[in-house]
């Protein structure tokens, strides 16, 4: 606090009553770091360990990393005052009880990583593959009833389950060799009380042509509606149908 004394409103909070546990093993040259064993430990709060290697850590161009990690959360509502300084927002976030889990792999160009957080009744996982010479990308997002009410108890939401992916390759939308095929569907969410399921939205590009399909099969919000559209640098064409 006296060194640091921007940092002691978050550091006070944090429970004093069990001591933190650090460990780093590192092994190896600049040419090839092995990371045995990190792990940093808060008794009863939380449990947070990684390990794998670097290499080529002294050269930027050529850097490479492949870790895996893992995280066991029981009890991080002590860090809500760090987040928030209205507290007026405690009572509407909540941090439940959770574990972690990933990879990560980076090379010039190219990064791999993927991600699992698990609750007792739910899980939120997502993937991505980037390939920055092929132009080539894909990522994926999937919720399988999460339950959002677990963190934000007050915002009315309940259990969702739903689907997010996009795999594509080339960034310019105009480039005829761009490709894109993307997708949300949401199949169940619990609003309010009242249930929303069998919701989409799926967008594709190829050869200058968009698309874009949203449809919605419920009666409080039921709709269907394709937009097309031709992107030219110089003009653009649209076409709407929908009900």
């Amino acid at each position: 606090g006296r060194l640091y004394p921007a940092l002691w409103p978050m550091l006070k909070n944090v429970p004093q009553y069990n001591p933190m546990k650090m460990v780093v093993q590192i092994e190896g040259s600049s040419k090839k770091l092995d990371l045995k064993k990190a792990l940093l430990e808060l008794p009863e709060y939380i449990a947070i360990k990684a390990d794998g290697s670097v290499r080529n850590v002294m050269n930027v161009e050529s850097l490479a990393a492949n870790v895996d990690f893992a995280g066991d959360f029981k009890n991080m509502n002590f860090v809500k005052p760090i987040m928030l300084s209205d507290t007026a927002m405690y009572k509407q976030l909540d941090i439940p009880s959770m574990t972690l889990g990933g990879h990560v792999a980076y090379a010039p160009n190219n990064a791999d990583a993927s991600m699992a957080l698990r609750m007792d009744n739910g899980d939120f996982v997502m993937q991505g593959v980037w390939d920055g010479r092929a132009k080539v990308y894909s990522a994926e997002i999937e919720l399988d009833s999460f339950p959002l009410q677990a963190i934000m108890p007050m915002s009315g939401l309940k259990d969702i389950t739903v689907k997010a992916q996009a795999k594509g390759s080339g960034y310019d939308i105009y480039d005829l060799n761009t490709k894109l095929d993307a997708s949300i569907i949401l199949d169940r969410l619990t609003y309010d009380n009242k249930l929303y399921s069998d919701v989409r939205a799926i967008a594709q590009l190829e050869n200058g042509y968009m698309s874009l399909d949203v449809g919605s099969k419920n009666s409080n919000c039921a709709m269907d509606m394709t937009l097309s559209c031709m992107l030219n640098k110089d003009y653009y064409e649209f076409g709407v149908d929908g009900v």
